[in-house]
């Protein structure tokens, strides 16, 4: 597997062999990290502070990650983008269920069936049910 990927915006986050439980923060750089996991009713609830094995489990020690050199807090490129499309288009397969990130406030990702046979090169401007228009020549999956 090719594990030289420059669309990474960061560094790798030194000891991470060791940690087992991580939560994104509000904050773009930040992690919450703890060595061990918990899978009480108030952990897995989100509700960290009420936690049924805190004797068993460390405190959330916040850290830091680093932009990649290069990189700094810029978006992904129209060519970073291509490069991973690239990489997992091949992937997906007839019925398979994939995730994609999204753009809308309170909410992480969108689960999606795929109903095709793999990518489809559109022949015309087309519209979705999401009222999303792509252009002829897209590349999508149904």
């Amino acid at each position: 597997m090719n594990r030289d990927r420059p669309y990474r915006l960061f560094t790798k986050v030194k000891g991470n062999r060791i940690i087992h439980s991580i939560i994104s923060t509000d904050k773009s750089n930040n992690l919450d990290v703890r060595q061990l996991s918990c899978y009480c009713n108030h952990c897995i609830d989100g509700d960290y502070s009420e936690c049924e094995d805190k004797e068993h489990v460390d405190d959330w020690e916040r850290i830091e990650i680093q932009a990649e050199k290069g990189y700094g807090h810029q978006r992904a490129t129209r060519g970073d983008i291509k490069e991973q499309w690239e990489g997992i288009k091949d992937l997906v397969t007839k019925n398979a269920f994939i995730a994609i990130a999204s753009g809308d406030p309170g909410v992480e990702y969108y689960s999606l069936k795929v109903t095709g046979n793999g990518p489809e090169l559109l022949t015309e401007r087309t519209t979705d049910d999401w009222s999303c228009t792509y252009r002829a020549g897209a590349e999508v999956f149904r």
